[in-house]
């Protein structure tokens, strides 16, 4: 049987982190939008049901909100990375991660509907790597897989994907926190 995994993110105002955060990743995201990049500084964590006292969502979640607020969090929030049953809604989300590499002086695609980030540590001599994120608010778990599958396929040649990554959103703390990245607004 395939244990069900959960990503965890704590987004931190301008990176200041205050507390102890042993067993937690320092994360820092470039996004870009329309106009602009801005970072989120954010720490990230593992959790496996069955493990180190977490039984269920729910005991994952309270973790979350107890330790968020210790730190002075801006957002928490929760992904499922596989076993997914929940309706994609607009507070269970899912998200589509595909990781490329180009040569530093390939043109970068502009594809509809996909947010372009990177990692400003993953840069070589001779590559960039970047994500081409996606959210979707509604449909099916079929439907996340033609919309992957759809979108390497329109990739230009100058891109290579290395892997990708889809989850679905447990909880998102602050549905807000991305917008002009996303260019949704949920309130």
């Amino acid at each position: 049987m395939e244990v069900t995994r959960y990503h965890a993110h704590i987004t931190i105002p301008n990176g200041e982190i205050t507390g102890n955060i042993s067993g937690w990743k320092i994360t820092n995201i470039v996004l870009e939008n329309k106009d602009s990049e801005s970072v989120d500084h954010m720490i990230t964590r593992y959790f496996v049901l069955g493990h180190r006292g977490f039984e269920t969502e729910e005991d994952i979640i309270e973790y979350l909100k107890y330790f968020s607020e210790s730190l002075g969090a801006i957002r928490y929030k929760l992904e499922q990375d596989n076993n997914f049953y929940k309706p994609i809604t607009v507070e269970n989300y899912m998200e589509i991660h595909v990781r490329v590499r180009t040569a530093i002086s390939a043109p970068v695609g502009q594809y509809e509907g996909w947010v372009r980030s990177k990692n400003p540590k993953d840069a070589s001599e001779f590559h960039k790597e970047f994500f081409y994120n996606k959210r979707m608010y509604s449909g099916n778990h079929n439907d996340v897989d033609l919309v992957l599958s759809s979108f390497t396929e329109s990739l230009s040649g100058f891109e290579e994907v290395i892997d990708y990554h889809i989850e679905q959103i447990v909880i998102d703390s602050n549905l807000n926190h991305d917008k002009g990245w996303t260019d949704v607004s949920h309130t």
